[in-house]
């Protein structure tokens, strides 16, 4: 529900910060929001499907 402006470069969030502009917010933002950069630049991050089978996790085919 934040109104978030996340400026970023390519790959890289550079910052987030509140959406002033937002009427709910007002420019506030909650925990949730800010830990977002971390979420995003944490390395156990899924970056693909993934699916279990017999022998342990796999990478789905996209497509499926």
């Amino acid at each position: 529900m934040c109104g978030i402006v996340i400026k970023h470069d390519g790959e890289k969030v550079l910052s987030i910060k509140g959406d002033k502009d937002d009427p709910f917010c007002k420019g506030y933002i909650c925990p949730k929001a800010t830990a977002l950069q971390d979420l995003h630049e944490d390395p156990d991050r899924l970056r693909h499907p993934v699916e279990r089978t017999a022998n342990g996790w796999k990478e789905r085919n996209k497509l499926a």
